[in-house]
Formats: C-alpha cells, structure tokens, sequence
C-alpha cells in the first residue's frame, strides 16, 4: 500500500485524498439511509387486497396483495375510464368488479377485523346515494361493507350480526370532511367492535360497532365506483386500495400517509417490538380513557400533559412521570397502583394496571401522538 501511495505524483494526492475521504462518508451514511428506507415500507400484515393501478392499459386491474387466488377487477365500462400508470379515473358510468370474493370474506370473516385503505381525489362534493367508493355487497340494500361518500361527508356501512342487512346505523365522517383532492381515507373495525375512520393520517370519527361478521354473504363480490346493480356511480381518481383482515393501528395508519399513495415492494415486514405494540393496541387507548381529561394540551392539571411523547416524558410539576425501563420509580405507575389517579374517577383495572407497569418495564415505547 505504501508503494502504491508514494508511485502517486505529489500533485495528485490532494485530490485523491479528497476524495477517499468522500467515499468513506458516503459508505458510512447508506447503511443508515438503508435502515431509515426499510422503515418506511408499508405494512402487509394481513393483507388480502391491493390495487395501485400501475397498468396503462386492459380490461383489467390487477390484485397486487400476491394473496391468491388474486381478485382482479374487470372494468365494465372502459370508455368511462382514464388510465395511467399509478391512477385510474372514472369519467362516467363504470364499475370495476372481481368474478369472486369467497377468499376475502372468509378471510375477514375468520380474523373478525376488517381495514379499507383508500388514496383518491373526488371529482366533486355533491355526490351522494351514498356514492360507492370501495364495495363489497349484493346491491344497494344488502351489502357486507361499503365506504362511500355522502356529499361532503365519508360514509362507511358495515354489516354485523348486530346492525341491519344494509350495515347501519353507518359510521360518517366529520361534516365537510371530503375535499376535490388527493386523500387518505383508512376504515378500521377490531374484532372489538371497535370503528375507526382516519382521513390523512388523523382520526376523524370513532365508533362502537357490535356484533360479528358470521352473517356476511358469502357471494358479494369486491367493487369499486359503483354498486353491483349500477346506481350508486362515484367519480374521481383512484391512487391506491387495499384492503386486510385486521384493524391497523394508528402508528400504522400515519406511516401509510407518509408513504403516500405507492404500493412499493411487497415484502415481509422486520417483527414488531413487543413493547411498541403493546403501547399502539393497548396502552394509548388506556392512557387516552382515563388520562387525557385531566392531563392533554388543553388541561394540563398539575402541567401534565400525556397527550404528546416529548411533553409526557418532560412531565409537570412534580417531576417525570415515566421512567422507561423502571415503573417502580415512575410517578404514573405509583399514582395509578395507589388509586390517586385518575382522580374522583373510577380506577384503573387489575388487568389495566398490569399492562401499563408492563408497558413501563418494557421500556416505555411510545410511538405515535394521541392529540395532534
């Protein structure tokens, strides 16, 4: 090596200098900008249906979930649709229907949970009926699950054992929530009960949804613009829809916004961190049930505020209240384990106390904002 430095003119070794030096900073970040990209993969953990519209052109769009048998949707009317790759508008009357949808209700059906995920822009705000956006039903009054818009509001009816054959009462959206632009429309209902419904990566509107999905047709076919019997026509431009046998969590929801409107490489996502999903499915929703009243940005009692990671972590006025790793030594824990808090309210459960000294052990990990 040293015979191969000193054979190098004296002119040039500045520059070759230089520019080892810029090789070895570039090799030392990728590993990072590779770690930081597969962070950002979206997730496929029951994923059943996705379509990104990449082909151009055909009479078909094609299931990208590699979930088979694969559901590709027929265009019924392909003079009523502009095609590019990644979009599909529909101009005029269509519907894009699968020949079978036995595989995805089974699957729903079986998991007792159910996410639609939709990226779209609609043509406009005046289209009602409700206007379908993503189905799968029998026609207009017998339906498994439907997202649709009722002008200005998203309507989503989801059949139970519990509601009418037509899935109501519907869970809608907050008034004026549809807008003539690119958006992120995600619908989740646990096997709970519980329905949830995110517009660009924030919660919209929330409900309780009883019952289960054992009374769901078994023939309803998958569709999407339009009703099976071809009266509830919606217009507008599709980026991206999938759909999975499992309600995703907020954390989730908000890193698919991220992403955007692309279905990227489908791959197995890395395990989760125990502890991360202990806080995205049980913990959050605790804190937010028994906390949130007394302790967010609005009224920060005691200047505690446990609606925000960095502000829970600072903590108030009588110090921090969560060491990760240690609940013991957490002022949280030692108020809930007491019974102080939540204060002049029912106490927290055995069960609700054991998840939340076992989120604190675990290291604390928190993931996502409660209150935006």
């Amino acid at each position: 090596k040293r015979r191969l430095w000193d054979s190098i003119p004296m002119s040039c070794r500045p520059r070759l200098g230089f520019l080892v030096f810029v090789l070895g900073f570039v090799g030392a970040l990728f590993p990072l900008c590779a770690v930081e990209q597969a962070a950002d993969v979206r997730s496929i953990k029951g994923l059943q249906l996705m379509y990104d519209f990449a082909e151009p052109n055909g009479p078909f769009v094609r299931d990208r979930s590699e979930i088979g048998p694969p559901m590709h949707l027929k265009i019924g009317n392909p003079a009523a649709v502009v095609r590019s790759q990644g979009t599909l508008e529909i101009t005029g009357k269509s519907i894009l229907r699968s020949s079978n949808s036995g595989r995805l209700i089974k699957a729903i059906q079986r998991s007792g949970a159910v996410t639609i995920e939709a990226w779209i822009t609609p043509r406009n705000i005046k289209q009602k009926g409700p206007a379908r956006i993503v189905t799968l039903s029998e026609n207009g009054s017998a339906r498994n699950l439907t997202l649709g818009q009722e002008g200005a509001v998203y309507d989503v009816r989801c059949r139970t054992t519990k509601t009418s054959g037509n899935g109501l009462p519907s869970l809608g959206s907050e008034r004026k929530a549809v807008k003539t632009e690119l958006t992120h429309v995600v619908y989740t209902r646990g096997r709970s009960g519980e329905a949830k419904l995110y517009l660009n990566g924030k919660l919209n509107k929330r409900a309780s949804i009883e019952g289960n999905f054992d009374n769901w047709g078994e023939n309803h076919r998958f569709a999407l613009a339009n009703e099976q019997s071809m009266d509830r026509q919606w217009l507008g431009i599709y980026h991206l829809v999938a759909v999975y046998n499992r309600d995703l969590s907020l954390g989730e929801v908000q890193r698919h916004f991220k992403i955007g409107p692309v279905s990227g490489e489908v791959q197995a996502e890395p395990e989760a961190d125990p502890n991360e999903v202990l806080f995205e499915t049980k913990v959050a929703a605790l804190l937010s049930k028994h906390c949130l009243e007394c302790h967010d940005a609005s009224n920060r009692k005691s200047k505690l505020d446990l609606s925000h990671k960095t502000a829970a972590f600072a903590g108030g006025s009588e110090g921090a209240p969560i060491i990760p790793g240690n609940a013991a030594a957490s002022l949280l824990w030692e108020s809930v384990v007491t019974d102080d808090m939540p204060n002049d309210r029912t106490p927290l459960s055995a069960n609700e106390k054991a998840i939340l000294k076992e989120w604190i052990d675990g290291g604390a990990k928190w993931t996502f904002e409660m209150i935006d």
